[in-house]
């Protein structure tokens, strides 16, 4: 059954799931492009996916304390900028080195079999009016 209820066990999992997506994001990947940007650093797509999934592999990076092998990656991280944008689900990240106007990233955190995936658009000084 695709569409049954969930149980209570199996919403509370896919919840560990999403909070350690959303911690990954947060204390990883902004950081990590914060860091880039301020030190005006290059740094590429792969590179920033790489270290996004190492940290998905072992949260303790982020500080999250859990058990070693209790997550994992659903799929390696996407990261794309530079205006070259592909949405798909197939989609992958290049070795381009990461620019300073739109950036998307996608990753997904596996827990206990219940994968959480998380998008996010980020602009770069963006301008006051969009025409």
């Amino acid at each position: 059954m695709a569409l049954s209820v969930k149980d209570g066990h199996a919403l509370a999992t896919f919840r560990k799931a999403a909070v350690v997506t959303h911690k990954i994001l947060k204390h990883s990947f902004v950081r990590l492009l914060e860091d880039a940007f301020d030190q005006a650093k290059s740094i590429t797509h792969e590179e920033i996916a790489t270290h996004v999934d190492e940290c998905c592999e072992h949260p303790s990076k982020v500080n999250i304390k859990s058990p070693q092998g209790h997550y994992e990656s659903c799929y390696f991280p996407i990261v794309q900028s530079g205006g070259k944008y592909d949405i798909r689900p197939s989609a992958s990240t290049n070795g381009e080195t990461l620019s300073d106007d739109v950036i998307i990233i996608s990753l997904g955190v596996r827990y206990n079999f219940h994968c959480a995936n998380m998008a996010r658009t980020f602009f770069v000084d963006p301008v006051d009016v969009v025409t």
